[in-house]
């Protein structure tokens, strides 16, 4: 659960690829899981600790297959889960647009993870996860 600054550079470095971890990019912060084989097992897409400032974003969970099964997609901040659905792909038509957009608010010194679980079987199937928003660190006085 580390916390990234960009390779060590103020304005944030190169993307080097997906991450359960937090980027930092100058006021900007994200993470991409990228694309991970899920199973009946709640599975983490995403775990990582924030640091002394708040985040204020977006967090969007994607099931990347049309097979038919649901999953369970859950969101927690200090081992509390604090948002949760299920969401099916169904088996055949045309891949929606993404409407699974939560907004969060995200302390200092939080703990989150974001994770997903096939619900209807033990299958593998495609799964993504992402935040992303801005952080602000309080003004020194």
């Amino acid at each position: 659960m580390a916390i990234l600054g960009g390779a060590g550079n103020p304005v944030g470095g190169s993307f080097t690829g997906p991450a359960e971890a937090l980027e930092i990019v100058g006021d900007h912060a994200y993470a991409y899981s990228g694309v991970q084989g899920i199973n009946g097992t709640e599975s983490n897409l995403l775990s990582f600790t924030t640091g002394n400032f708040y985040f204020v974003g977006t967090l969007q969970f994607q099931y990347v297959q049309l097979q038919g099964e649901s999953f369970q997609y859950k969101f927690y901040m200090n081992d509390t889960e604090v948002q949760g659905f299920v969401w099916d792909s169904g088996t055949t038509g045309d891949v929606q647009p993404p409407t699974t957009i939560l907004d969060v608010i995200i302390p200092a010194y939080t703990q989150v993870r974001a994770t997903a679980e096939n619900v209807t079987d033990n299958a593998t199937r495609n799964q993504v996860c992402n935040i992303a928003g801005r952080i602000y660190r309080a003004n020194p006085e």
